[in-house]
C-alpha cells in the first residue's frame, strides 16, 4: 500500500514508535529534497507557475532539451503531487509531537498520582501513632515509638501499593492550563519550607520531644507567627497542587480524606502541646491561626 495512504489512517495510540516517526521524517527529508530538485530543474526550461495557472513553455526552435509541453505538464502535475506529500508529512509531524506530548504528560500524571496515594497514606500513618500515643511513648523507650511508627507506615504504604490503580480512580484527562496551575500551587509550598527548615531542627521535625518528653521551647518565631501548624499547611498546599497536576478522581479523593486525616493529627500534637507547655501555648492559641493565615498573622511573620 502507498506510504502516504498509510499516513492518512487514524493514529493508533498503541503502535506509534521512535521508529516509524524515524521512518516518516526521513521520508519527508527525501520528499523535501526531491521537490527542490524538480523547480530546479522546471526553472532551468523555462516552466513559470508550478501550482497554480496556465503552464506556459518558451518553445525555441531546435531547442537542445527537448522538453515538449506535455513533458511539462508531467512535471508539474508531479511536483504537486510530491508538495501534496510534503505537506501531509508535515500534518502528520505535527501530531506525533502533539501525540509525545500527551504520552509524556500523562506518564508524569500518573506517577503523581501514584505518588500521592502512596506517600500520604505513609505520612499520616506515621505522624497519627506518635501524636496519637505521645503520652503513651514518653513513659517508654523512644525506641518503641518508632518500631511503631516505622511498622504503622510499612503496613499502610504496603497497602497503598497494592491498591494504587484502585486508589487512582479514573483518568480525568490531561489539561496544559490545570497541569500548570497545579504546579504553581505546588510551588508555593515551598515558600514555607526554607523557613520551617531554619525554625526546626531535624529532632523536632521528626517528633523526638513527643515521644522522649525532651524539654524544649515552645517555637513562636518564623513561620510559627504565621500559623501555629506551618509544616501541616505546607503539606496542604502541595497537596492540593499535587492533586490537580494528577488530576485523576481517586486522588482527589484520596486528597480529601488526607486533609481530614492532617486535621486529626493537628488535633493530636494541639493537645499534646498544650499538655507540655500549659498557660503559654493556650496564650499562643489566641494570638496566632491554626492553619489559615490572617491579615495580622501575615504582617506579624513578615514584621518578624
Amino acid at each position: 500500500m502507498d506510504a502516504v495512504e498509510n499516513l492518512a489512517r487514524p493514529i493508533c495510540n498503541n503502535c506509534i514508535k521512535i521508529a516509524p516517526l524515524w521512518s516518516r521524517q526521513v521520508e519527508l527529508q527525501h520528499h523535501v529534497n526531491l521537490t527542490s530538485r524538480l523547480r530546479i530543474e522546471a526553472r532551468r526550461h523555462a516552466v513559470n507557475d508550478l501550482t497554480d495557472g496556465w503552464i506556459l513553455h518558451r518553445d525555441t526552435p531546435g531547442c537542445a532539451c527537448g522538453l515538449d509541453a506535455l513533458k511539462v505538464l508531467f512535471l508539474r502535475h508531479k511536483t504537486k503531487k510530491l508538495l501534496e506529500k510534503v505537506h501531509l508529512m508535515a500534518h502528520f509531524e505535527t501530531q506525533l509531537r502533539e501525540h509525545f506530548v500527551r504520552d509524556e504528560m500523562d506518564t508524569i500524571r500518573m506517577i503523581l498520582g501514584v505518588g500521592v496515594v502512596v506517600i500520604l497514606p505513609v505520612v499520616l500513618a506515621f505522624w497519627i501513632t506518635i501524636h496519637g500515643g505521645s503520652r503513651f511513648w514518653r513513659r517508654q523507650k523512644p525506641a518503641y515509638a518508632y518500631s511503631a511508627a516505622l511498622l504503622a507506615m510499612v503496613v499502610a504504604g504496603g497497602l497503598a501499593v497494592v491498591y494504587r490503580t484502585t486508589l487512582l480512580g479514573a483518568d480525568l484527562g490531561g489539561y496544559v492550563v490545570l497541569f500548570g496551575l497545579g504546579a504553581v500551587v505546588y510551588g508555593l509550598s515551598f515558600l514555607l519550607w526554607r523557613p520551617i527548615k531554619k525554625a526546626l531542627d531535624f529532632s523536632t521535625f521528626a517528633g523526638v520531644p513527643e515521644v522522649s518528653g525532651k524539654a524544649i521551647d515552645l517555637i513562636q518565631t518564623g513561620p510559627f507567627k504565621l500559623v501555629r501548624h506551618p509544616r501541616y499547611l505546607m503539606v496542604a498546599i502541595g497537596l492540593i497542587g499535587w492533586a490537580l497536576m494528577a488530576n485523576y478522581a481517586g486522588v482527589y479523593l484520596v486528597g480529601l480524606l488526607s486533609l481530614a486525616g492532617l486535621a486529626l493529627v493537628v488535633w493530636l500534637e494541639e493537645r499534646d502541646l498544650t499538655d507540655r507547655f500549659g498557660n503559654a501555648y493556650r496564650a499562643y492559641q489566641k494570638q496566632v491561626p491554626q492553619l489559615v493565615p490572617t491579615l495580622a498573622s501575615w504582617k506579624a511573620y513578615r514584621d518578624d
